[in-house]
């Protein structure tokens, strides 16, 4: 059994029996059962805000769910108002609106201590060591035709 940090259990908790949706995007399926739970500002807030961000077939779940809320995301994209992709609804931490697999792969591609060791001790070396051979060989080689 998979076990769940304490928060995710809280906020998700009424929703874990409710069956798994996947979209091709990084939204957690807990996440979208209870982003449908909450008020049309708040789903349309957030359709709006990562509308671009989400699959089409999330986002035509979510019309079909409430028609009101095409209405009301043409509303606020005729305010013009700017997108916010770091949006979130209230009451829940941004982290908590992804999959697990989609935080865990945005947290690896942090640099790395070995990363950091590597650069400075091969990669700069590497660097300085070509331009200084290249260095000699344009201006301080001397260029000797062969007579033989």
């Amino acid at each position: 059994m998979v076990t769940r940090p304490a928060r995710v259990q809280t906020l998700f908790y009424p929703y874990i029996s409710r069956p798994v949706v996947v979209y091709r995007d990084p939204y957690n399926s807990f996440f979208w059962w209870w982003l449908l739970d909450r008020s049309l500002d708040d789903r349309a807030y957030w359709a709006y805000h990562h509308r671009y961000d989400m699959d089409p077939a999330r986002y035509d779940a979510l019309v079909m769910h409430d028609r009101e809320l095409e209405t009301r995301v043409q509303q606020l994209e005729s305010q013009q108002l700017p997108r916010n992709p770091n949006y979130a609804p209230t009451n829940i931490d941004r982290d908590l609106m992804y999959s697990d697999q989609y935080v865990a792969r945005s947290y690896s591609n942090r640099p790395t201590t070995s990363g950091r060791v590597f650069f400075w001790v091969f990669a700069i070396p590497a660097a300085v060591g070509t331009c200084a051979f290249l260095i000699w060989l344009v201006f301080f080689r001397r260029w000797q035709v062969s007579t033989a």
